[in-house]
């Protein structure tokens, strides 16, 4: 795969990223995470309006740069027109930091997911709120998953409240509302989680941002999953409890929002 490292262009065989710097230490960095599918890229403004607050929080030079352009020339350059593309910017220095763009394949799948609590709570930490390239904990967890015959984790915290996994924001459906933990509980503000609360409802279901409780998982209907790779997955368990299948009406607006 091409990727697009200080200006050029490269074979990603090719990239040597210096290790004497904070980002090479320290995982001293922040990224972003969106798609281009069949040649359109989603909600690149929003990304990149997140990745630059997440550099001012971490006293990280933001990198102005003409991303549109870059991005449309990297898709030419790897020659398909659907790729996962994670924005880097990383610390070189107190006032250098540097721009990384890389490609990969888009791998999708519409299958239902399942779900495994995780061991512990998670801590509160600054850390969650931002995507940093510091992303050893949720990989961890992820992998443990797997292990366990899951496909994700799910995060709760010492009052046992529902957070996240490990790499989507999670929703509840019940009594034709759709609830997401609050984002003062410490989560990362998706992309796409962002663009479902704007709407506020959809096909008289009301969206809207709530303390969910680990005790609770069971009193929901359906469930589901959003990032800005696969914008939304249904989930089919969280450890032995089985939910619904989401209303087809209530799914197919859902994602024609996220679509739009």
């Amino acid at each position: 795969m091409i990727w697009y490292v200080d200006g050029a262009y490269t074979d990603s065989n090719n990239v040597f990223i210096e290790l004497n710097n904070p980002a090479g230490l320290f995982g001293y960095g922040v990224f972003t995470t969106l798609k281009v599918q069949f040649g359109k890229l989603y909600f690149l403004k929003e990304h990149l309006t997140r990745l630059s607050s997440s550099c001012e929080f971490y006293g990280i030079p933001f990198v102005e740069a003409e991303y549109m352009n870059i991005i449309s020339s990297l898709v030419k350059h790897n020659g398909v027109d659907s790729l996962r593309l994670r924005i880097i910017i990383r610390l070189k220095s107190v006032n250098t930091s540097q721009l990384v763009i890389t490609a990969e394949p888009l791998v999708l799948s519409d299958s239902p997911i399942k779900v495994m609590v995780a061991p512990t709570p998670r801590e509160l930490c600054p850390l969650n709120q931002h995507k940093t390239t510091n992303y050893m904990l949720p990989v961890y967890f992820k992998n443990k998953a797997t292990a366990s015959g899951y496909d994700e984790m799910l995060f709760y915290n010492n009052k046992g409240d529902v957070l996240e996994t490990c790499f989507a924001n999670i929703f509840f459906i019940r009594n034709r509302h759709i609830y997401t933990p609050s984002s003062a509980a410490n989560i990362l503000p998706g992309i796409i989680r962002s663009k479902l609360l704007q709407q506020k409802e959809i096909i008289g279901y009301k969206i809207i941002e709530k303390q969910v409780l680990l005790s609770e998982l069971s009193e929901y209907e359906n469930a589901f999953v959003t990032n800005s790779i696969h914008h939304l997955k249904t989930i089919a368990c969280i450890d032995e409890f089985q939910y619904k299948p989401i209303n087809q009406e209530l799914l197919i607006n859902l994602k024609s929002v996220l679509e739009s």
